[in-house]
C-alpha cells in the first residue's frame, strides 16, 4: 500500500479526527517547549472560545481543550481570545473599518476604482452587518465556563476597557487576569495609569483601524481625534 493510501483511510490520520487527537500536536509542542525552557519559566498557551467560521472551534471545544492543555502540566496559565482572519472582524467588535481597509488592507487597497466602488456599496454594508457588536468583554462568558473547569490561572481578552468592569469581571471568578491589546497601541502606559488613578477607562473607541492596518503599516494608532486628545 502507498504512502498516501494508507494515510487516506479513515482513522489513519494521527493529527486529525477527534478533539483529543487534534489536540496533540498541541501537546507535543507544550512538552518540547517546557523541556527546552525547564520547569521555571513560565509557559502560557491562548487558545480561541469561538471561531465564527464553519467546522470552527465552539465554545464547548474550547473548554474541552483547556482540559487538555491543563493534563499536559506543562502550561503555567491559558489566555482566552476568539476569531479567526477567515472569520472577519469577530475578535475585534466595535466599528466596521471600510475607509482603512481600502487604505491598507491588501486586497482592498490595491483594487481598480471600479472595482472599489462596487466593493464599498454592495461588499462592505453586507460585511458591516454580519460583524458580531462590541461589547465589553465578550470573550468572558467562556472564560467563566473554562475557569470553572480547571485549575490554571485563566487571562481573558476581548473588549476590555473600563477597570470597574475588569474588577467586577476578577471578583466574580469569571477570569483570573484581564488582559488589553488595542488600548495599548494607543495608550502604552495605560496600566499605570491604572494604577495611579489618572485614569479608569481606556480612550480606545473600537475604531479597528489599526487591525486592519497592520497588513502593510507598523502597529500604531490611527485615530488622529484620540491622539491629538493625548496630545
Amino acid at each position: 500500500m502507498s504512502f498516501l493510501a494508507r494515510w487516506s483511510k479513515p482513522g489513519a490520520d494521527p493529527w486529525g479526527g477527534d478533539l483529543s487527537n487534534r489536540f496533540r500536536i498541541g501537546a507535543e509542542v507544550l512538552r518540547a517547549v517546557r523541556h527546552a525552557v525547564g520547569p521555571g519559566y513560565p509557559v502560557l498557551t491562548k487558545l480561541n472560545t469561538e471561531e465564527r467560521v464553519s467546522g470552527g472551534i465552539t465554545p464547548d471545544e474550547c473548554v474541552e481543550t483547556a482540559r487538555l492543555v491543563e493534563q499536559t502540566g506543562c502550561c503555567d496559565a491559558i489566555e482566552l481570545s476568539c476569531g479567526t482572519t477567515e472569520g472577519g472582524m469577530v475578535m475585534t467588535r466595535g466599528r466596521f473599518p471600510a475607509d482603512a481597509m481600502f487604505r491598507y488592507l491588501r486586497p482592498f487597497c490595491h483594487m481598480s476604482p471600479p472595482y472599489r466602488r462596487v466593493t464599498r456599496r454592495i461588499v462592505m454594508p453586507i460585511a458591516s452587518r454580519l460583524q458580531p457588536r462590541f461589547r465589553e468583554g465578550y470573550n468572558l462568558a467562556t472564560a467563566a465556563r473554562v475557569k470553572r473547569s480547571i485549575k490554571l490561572p485563566v487571562i481573558t481578552v476581548g473588549g476590555m476597557r473600563e477597570r470597574a468592569f475588569m474588577d467586577a469581571a476578577i471578583d466574580k471568578g469569571d477570569t483570573d487576569f484581564c488582559s488589553m491589546a488595542r488600548p495599548l497601541i494607543l495608550e502604552p502606559d495605560f496600566a499605570n495609569k491604572f494604577r495611579t488613578g489618572r485614569r479608569d477607562r481606556a480612550r480606545c473607541d473600537n475604531c479597528n483601524a489599526c487591525v486592519v492596518a497592520t497588513d502593510t503599516q507598523s502597529i500604531r494608532c490611527h485615530n488622529r481625534r484620540l491622539i491629538e486628545q493625548l496630545g
